[in-house]
């Protein structure tokens, strides 16, 4: 009997601390990052409409940024697109390159680049993985958000439908919306030693 009771409490133990987290997985997931503040310096004028794409290059969560960017430039009209990939100054070049990178590049009519220290987001208010900037042609910010409805989720959501009306001409409606991605600057994910290193594939 003695040996029933401390399996079956074992089980309950499992049990309870399963449920404790999957309940804190989902808060992770539901818990968006840092907004985007305000720019230090106001951006250029253009001749055409202006989309850029700040992502950690080993942010699991900005392959849905990917993805649904990609539906997005389904339905793209006359605009420049880029996606800045953010590599800290203490990493040397190439470390960027990546699974995320294969991916921005394979994106039709998307530049992909780098912002080797991290001076460009800092100046464009974006502190976090999968922040979009969409401004017009007299370089007036007009969205700013994220583009998932959470942390790695595909499928439908306000940021990629409001994109998609500012790409289109249509006013959006809503012109900030959240982000779910990982800190641009998480020292955690730029150690070489850490499992995202740059010889590591990106993981949850």
């Amino acid at each position: 009997m003695w040996r029933e009771f401390l399996t079956w409490g074992g089980i309950a133990i499992w049990l309870a601390s399963t449920a404790i987290g999957f309940g804190i997985w989902q808060e992770y997931e539901a818990t968006p990052g840092a907004a985007p503040s305000a720019a230090s310096q106001p951006l250029p004028a253009s001749d055409r409409p202006h989309v850029v794409v700040y992502l950690h290059p080993r942010c699991p969560c900005s392959r849905a940024t990917l993805d649904e960017l990609a539906i997005v430039l389904e339905e793209r009209r006359d605009a420049d697109v880029e996606i800045v990939f953010v590599r800290p100054p203490d990493m040397e070049a190439g470390w960027e390159r990546g699974e995320l990178w294969d991916r921005a590049a394979a994106l039709p009519g998307a530049r992909v680049r780098v912002d080797a220290h991290g001076d460009e987001a800092k100046a464009a208010g974006a502190a976090t993985s999968g922040t979009v900037i969409y401004s017009n042609e007299a370089g007036r910010v007009l969205f700013q958000g994220g583009i998932t409805r959470g942390r790695g989720a595909h499928g439908d959501n306000a940021g990629r439908t409001a994109l998609e009306s500012r790409l289109c001409g249509r006013s959006a409606g809503i012109d900030k919306t959240p982000i779910y991605g990982c800190p641009l600057a998480a020292p955690d994910r730029y150690s070489p030693n850490s499992p995202n290193s740059p010889n590591s594939p990106i993981t949850r």
